[in-house]
């Protein structure tokens, strides 16, 4: 996950205004993200490649550009950037162009004023051009449309009248489009879309507008709340806002696009009064996961009769497992079967040998396999065979090793360890479990270490051997 701002650490390390940081440890990535002379504020990803954006550099001697590009797998950033005379606040994307919006006159030297376009072809600002207004804080792309919102409020003693501007420019020629809404709001500073109707967010008498996304006409689901709003996150038909009521408690208000119906994101029924929601910070979505993958998988052999055994992943709680099966890797030819919450299952299979997995499913749907056992039947007085391919990663003192499944019904993975090619002198582990990963803290040192797999009849020759150097 990637963090953006003005800030100058994070994670316990020296990081600039954008930081890439491991979602299962919350530590900061390596390689990491580029640091930025500017706060990022915008985001746009392509593939692989992260555009970002922020505040106006002009006053840095030289002037240094406020919108980069860099590698999501490298962090290395991209001989690509750009410098506008004002802030960018907002990126958009469609297959030929990004989109940028914000409070400038002048993009890569050229006038583009409030919104410019990128050719992803050579990176070079578009000649498509648009009328747009200076203070576009938000843009969104619907219907080969994109739109641009922004505005500011006026405020008693603060001077200026509240102004909001919104408009629509066609994709294709930059024509402005007869999109003219006249939202009470005194700015919009978000958007979601849903058929023929557009969700502008903002803030003052109304904080939701729905609008016809031709004509820019009020329509139907009526929005009845008030306050300021600043973003709006969209995942198909439903719409995120964030904000807080009147006795300053942060809530995440949902929007259901369909009814224009509001509850709060923990589950309060009906919609909200209009006391009850001053919107006022930015939103995001986050997918809700599935299960994750089950683990310290177990599996035994007697005769025809296989079972297998199993511990839940990390959450969300699964409301069923499913057990796969197959002649091959990854395959599901022998079946796929449901075994409610239970975490162990027995099944009478053919002489053969089989490559099994569990799943949970959720409420999100069915979530990653577990690792591959592979069982053969009927059991056999022999130890298992070698494991597959060894390979290991080191980050920091935290080393992981990976590696293929075993088959001869193999009860438990050992993990040796030695000073030296072939030796065990620092230890043999038996993991007690089927997975086929393993992860832990060393101490700085070389490290030759190797897999075997066992059952009751004894352990079987190791995999490759690989060189773990712990800095």
């Amino acid at each position: 996950v990637g963090l953006g701002g003005e800030f100058r650490g994070a994670g316990g390390i020296s990081k600039r205004n954008l930081v890439a940081l491991d979602l299962r440890t919350g530590q900061p990535r390596s390689p990491n993200a580029p640091d930025l002379p500017f706060g990022a504020v915008a985001f746009q990803k392509l593939a692989d490649v992260m555009v970002v954006a922020g505040g106006d550099n002009l006053a840095l001697t030289p002037p240094q550009p406020n919108v980069y590009a860099f590698s999501t797998a490298t962090g290395a950033l991209l001989p690509w950037s750009l410098t506008t005379n004002g802030a960018v606040w907002a990126l958009a994307a469609d297959s030929r162009r990004v989109y940028l919006g914000g409070t400038f006159s002048l993009a890569g030297g050229l006038a583009r004023s409030g919104v410019a376009a990128v050719d992803l072809g050579s990176g070079t600002v578009s000649t498509w051009r648009v009328q747009a207004q200076p203070v576009v804080r938000t843009l969104g792309i619907a219907h080969g449309t994109l739109y641009a919102a922004g505005g500011y409020g006026g405020y008693p003693g603060g001077g200026g009248d509240p102004y909001n501007y919104v408009a629509a420019f066609d994709l294709e020629s930059g024509v402005t489009l007869p999109f003219s809404p006249r939202p009470a709001m005194a700015y919009t500073s978000g958007m979601a879309f849903h058929q023929d109707r557009v969700l502008l967010v903002g803030g003052s008498a109304d904080a939701l507008e729905w609008v016809d996304r031709s004509s820019g006409a009020p329509v139907l689901p009526a929005t009845p709340v008030s306050g300021f709003a600043s973003a709006a996150a969209q995942v198909g038909d439903t719409v995120f806002v964030t904000g807080t009521t009147t006795d300053n408690t942060t809530v995440l208000v949902v929007v259901d696009a369909p009814s224009g119906d509001m509850q709060l994101f923990d589950g309060s029924s009906g919609p909200l009064a209009a006391s009850e929601a001053y919107l006022a910070m930015a939103g995001t979505v986050i997918r809700r996961p599935a299960p994750g993958a089950p683990h310290r998988l177990t599996a035994s052999v007697a005769g025809s009769a296989v079972t297998f055994g199993w511990q839940a992943g990390v959450p969300p709680t699964p409301t069923g497992f499913l057990v796969e099966a197959g002649t091959s890797s990854g395959a599901t030819d022998v079946g796929v079967f449901s075994v409610g919450l239970a975490t162990s299952a027995t099944g009478a299979l053919p002489s053969g040998t089989y490559f099994t997995r569990v799943r949970g499913v959720g409420a999100s749907g069915t979530g990653p396999a577990s690792s591959e056992v592979v069982v053969t039947v009927p059991a056999t007085a022999t130890p298992p065979d070698a494991p597959g391919a060894l390979n290991a990663t080191v980050e920091g003192s935290a080393v992981h090793l990976v590696w293929g499944a075993a088959s001869g019904n193999a009860t438990t993975y050992i993990v040796e360890a030695g000073t030296a090619s072939g030796l065990s002198d620092i230890g043999a582990l038996a993991t007690g479990y089927l997975d086929t990963d393993f992860a832990t803290s060393a101490p700085a040192g070389t490290y030759f270490v190797r897999i075997r797999a066992a059952n009751t009849f004894g352990i079987g020759p190791p995999s490759n051997e690989v060189a773990v150097v712990v800095p």
